[in-house]
């Protein structure tokens, strides 16, 4: 449970910022990763952006953007206009198709969220409805590649949050400039 608050805590907050942009809106066809819609990192300067989209029975949805740098990634689904209509899954695919992260109801009512750090990549991520992930009903089957297999129908908001990691060196230079802040004070 308190892991479920931090994410959904964590997406909010990493989304702050895209919370008064507009969302970027869905296009289709995006039923693929062949097919994503590409979100390039002008489209969230803060750091953050929301994503609207539909959701229909056989119907999956990818988006795909590159990170220059190790990053974490916080991302929760929301429904529209009510938080508790629909019942999602997410799914984060890296490099070689090899699945990253992925949720079945850890955001909002039936809603998905995680947070996930990943190395520099492009990267998929994909909203379903739910068991299109084949979980199984205690959840504990490996997740697949979504390919539409459900019967969900709902609108939803995406709110995607990138928090870049420092590098180690950076942190040390930050450091020292601090103490040298302090030495010269004195």
């Amino acid at each position: 449970m308190r892991t479920r608050l931090l994410v959904c805590a964590a997406a909010i907050a990493g989304a702050s910022g895209a919370a008064f942009a507009q969302p970027i809106l869905e296009s289709e066809p995006n039923n693929t990763m062949a097919t994503a819609n590409a979100i390039v990192a002008s489209q969230y300067p803060t750091g953050a952006f929301a994503f609207d989209g539909a959701i229909s029975p056989g119907d999956v949805d990818w988006i795909t953007f590159t990170l220059p740098i190790e990053t974490i990634i916080n991302a929760s689904t929301f429904g529209r206009p009510n938080s508790l209509s629909g019942d999602s899954q997410i799914i984060l695919v890296g490099p070689g198709s090899t699945i990253v992260a992925f949720d079945d109801d850890s955001g909002l009512g039936l809603f998905s969220a995680f947070e996930a750090t990943v190395s520099a990549g492009t990267y998929f991520l994909g909203v379903t409805g739910f068991d299109d992930l084949d979980l199984g009903l205690s959840g504990t089957n490996p997740p697949r590649i979504p390919t539409g297999a459900h019967q969900e129908s709902f609108e939803y908001k995406l709110v995607v949050g990138f928090n870049p990691v420092p590098a180690p060196g950076s942190l040390a230079l930050l450091g020292a400039g601090g103490a040298m802040l302090l030495r010269r004070r004195r």
